[in-house]
């Protein structure tokens, strides 16, 4: 199990350093290199983890348990890294500076300590392991005590942090990132609690099992969590781009028909007759609906001669009457029927700037195509009873 977790890590982890190495080219501030650190951290680290490299590393530097100590120094220098971000965020630069360079000393001073311990530990015996199986032994028992009281500290106030700046952003994106980093740092602690859990069994006298693949799966849901979120408010509104694209190239399809009869009988309306087709162009598609949902406008108030003022009863959907509005127009202008008192009934204006306008005139133009669909229906029903009625 714990293989296949920490492979997992090391992927999303070298994918994570790819998207934010392309994102920030050209554009590096302490924040963005404190992030590519930490995936450079993480990536090391969980390679590392997995049995087959961690065992190649060791033979063939000739040192016990060399990858284990450099997955630790990894460790702790990811955290000291997202917690340096957030301190960045969460106070004045002077403060946040002080409080960073109090964390650097303390990563320092945490991984020289564990260094030599580990020296300590296998200058006694060659097939020691610093984890909990060997937690009896004065050496390890100080390695794992120093890294996970680090680790416990740095966890601890990652959430803390992250979870303040989630509550003070107005940024939607950041706030979910924050909470998700916040989560990720949670399973952290709780990698902290197991280890320390198993660490007093050890001592108690007992040999629990199973230690190593609970702390496979939480680093593996740490790691996912701090992944997903320290990143999110880089590529979250993007998910948002993507989402207004799609809204605006439906909007531009659900107009055609509505637009394509408008515009008929005033081609000259028309920009550009290049896109006189229902389909949305790929780019550029924010001036195609504006310079549609224009043309729709312009084309309805050269419209009015055509409609008269009582051609259409209240129905108490607006839309719907402004559709038969236009419907009711289009027939009479292709009959060349002006109307004796035409219509002079206000161009509705819809709340909501732009795109309030859009969605009205997507409203009006569905209800539009439900009416031509009646009237064909209509139009097909009469067909069919005539001519079963003919001779």
């Amino acid at each position: 199990m714990s293989g296949p977790s920490y492979a997992t890590c090391a992927v999303i982890s070298f994918v994570g350093l790819a998207f934010t190495l392309y994102l920030n080219r050209r554009r590096w501030t302490p924040g963005r290199a404190g992030t590519a650190f930490a995936f450079t951290f993480v990536g090391v680290g969980m390679t590392l983890s997995v049995p087959t490299v961690g065992a190649a590393l060791d033979r063939a530097t000739g040192v016990n348990e060399l990858w284990r100590l450099i997955a630790h120094l990894c460790v702790m220098g990811l955290v000291a890294c997202a917690e340096a971000q957030l301190v960045m965020l969460a106070y004045p630069p002077e403060l946040a500076r002080k409080r960073i360079a109090l964390r650097i000393w303390v990563s320092v001073a945490a991984g020289a300590t564990l260094v030599a311990f580990h020296a300590v530990a296998n200058s006694r015996t060659d097939s020691v392991t610093f984890n909990v199986e060997d937690a009896r032994m004065p050496a390890v028992s100080a390695y794992l005590l120093v890294y996970l009281a680090a680790f416990v500290w740095y966890t601890v106030d990652i959430v803390r942090l992250a979870w303040r700046f989630a509550r003070a952003t107005p940024r939607p994106w950041s706030r979910r990132g924050m909470r998700l980093a916040a989560v990720g740092a949670g399973f952290g602690f709780l990698y902290c609690v197991n280890k320390a859990a198993f660490i007093v069994g050890y001592w108690a006298g007992f040999r629990p099992t199973g230690e190593k693949n609970i702390s496979a799966v939480l680093i593996l849901f740490s790691c996912i969590f701090c992944a997903v979120g320290f990143t999110m408010p880089a590529w979250g509104p993007a998910i948002d781009g993507a989402r207004r694209w799609v809204g605006r190239r439906q909007a531009y399809r659900r107009l055609y028909p509505l637009w394509r009869d408008l515009v008929r009988s005033s081609p000259n309306l028309v920009l550009d007759h290049r896109l006189d087709h229902g389909r949305a162009p790929l780019r550029g598609v924010d001036f195609a609906l504006t310079r549609r949902v224009v043309e729709i406008c312009d084309a309805r108030l050269a419209l009015r001669p055509w409609i008269s003022s009582d051609a259409v009863p209240l129905q108490g959907n607006p839309a719907e009457e402004e559709a038969a509005r236009i419907a009711r127009g289009v027939d009479a202008q292709r009959d060349d029927r002006r109307a004796t008192d035409p219509d002079t009934t206000p161009i509705a204006d819809p709340p909501g700037g732009y795109d309030g306008q859009v969605a009205w005139l997507v409203a009006v133009a569905s209800a539009y195509r439900r009416i031509g669909r009646d009237r064909r229906t209509a139009a097909t029903a009469v067909t069919s009873a005539v001519t079963r009625g003919g001779p």
